[in-house]
């Protein structure tokens, strides 16, 4: 690997395990539940429209260096919208990260006290400019993957549902419609991601790698969705905050070994995904402000976690949290991807390679 200042140019690989972090921790704890509460037994079809997306943003997105002219100042654009609208959104998913242990694990412990440490932790990571950031995701993210497809594997001994993973049979796609629509916050912070990373790599990722790192954060939406589905049912998991979180905490090994619950292993494994997931967010905000507005502080990080304090803080629910998320930041976030597509295709019409 070539260097670079502040550390060493990571792998063109990484690509793919900084679009599992930046995308699957956006909605790791909640999902499938949203989509499949608007489109039925259909959300099977969403995924699959969900991996076509992915694919494509993978696949069409440049890195910035390769954009001048008026690609470059669209891209710019987008760019801010999406950094910003992550920082927002980041706000979400805090108060639901915090939500969920305090429902399921710490019962008595405030709030603040679980959700001060843990945006500590993000802004301490994300900070400066140097390569620790993404080696730490090219090396934990890897693991978490492995652990968590062993858990699902044991879990596939309560799987007891298999026709609901089967399409109803007369589609509805309004329906279908709607079930991407609910998932669009998951698509906002995948290309300017790529876009803001690619150039930091030592060499371009070529074709493998983009359609990889499409894949891999796909299946593991589709085990997650496939597993939870199987175990609990369509209709029971509508009525659960936190469905995976429920399925996996009722994994278990039979076994006289101190470790029986494994599914505890691979929750709190996860929090430190999110945890690497909003690492990703903020670096990409800080880099997007930098390279735009010439903006760059070492107190940059420090306002951030500031206001993704307060901003939890004055969230009184995971209840409220989640109404943010669908009626207002979702639909915002189709808008941007809507955009940010068409602008891909312009530009890949006009240039067959970059």
């Amino acid at each position: 690997m070539t260097p670079r200042k502040g550390g060493t140019a990571p792998a063109p690989a990484l690509v793919i395990w900084v679009t599992v972090a930046t995308v699957v921790s956006g909605g790791l704890f909640v999902w499938p539940l949203h989509v499949v509460m608007v489109a039925g037994q259909d959300s099977d079809l969403v995924l699959i429209w969900v991996g076509l997306w992915l694919a494509a943003i993978t696949v069409l997105s440049p890195s910035a260096a390769s954009l001048a002219g008026r690609w470059a100042t669209i891209n710019r654009i987008l760019g801010i919208g999406a950094s910003v609208g992550l920082i927002g959104m980041d706000v979400i998913i805090l108060d639901e990260l915090a939500g969920m242990l305090q429902t399921f694990y710490y019962f008595e412990t405030p709030r603040w006290a679980l959700i001060l440490p843990i945006v500590g932790l993000i802004v301490w990571g994300a900070r400066g400019v140097g390569a620790t950031l993404w080696s730490a995701v090219f090396l934990v993210i890897p693991v978490l993957l492995g652990v968590t497809g062993l858990t699902l594997a044991i879990a596939l001994t309560n799987f007891h549902f298999g026709r609901v993973l089967l399409p109803n049979q007369v589609m509805v796609l309004p329906a279908q419609l709607d079930g991407l629509l609910v998932v669009a916050y998951l698509g906002l912070p995948l290309g300017v991601t790529l876009r803001s990373v690619i150039p930091l790599l030592a060499t371009p990722p070529g074709l493998g790698n983009r359609v990889w790192a499409a894949v891999v954060p796909w299946t593991l939406l589709g085990a997650l969705y496939s597993v939870t589905m199987g175990s609990i049912g369509n209709q029971a998991l509508v009525h659960l905050r936190w469905p995976v979180v429920f399925t996996l905490d009722h994994v278990t090994l039979d076994s006289t070994f101190f470790l029986s619950r494994i599914g505890l292993v691979v929750v709190f494994g996860w929090t430190v995904g999110v945890a690497l997931g909003l690492m990703v967010h903020l670096r990409v905000f800080l880099m997007t402000t930098h390279q735009t507005l010439g903006m760059r502080t070492r107190y940059g990080p420090l306002a951030v976690g500031i206001f993704w304090t307060m901003g939890t803080f004055a969230l009184p629910s995971p209840d409220t949290a989640t109404t943010l998320l669908l009626q207002v930041f979702d639909p915002l976030c189709a808008i941007y991807l809507f955009m940010e597509m068409s602008f891909l295709c312009a530009w890949r019409s006009t240039h067959r390679h970059g």
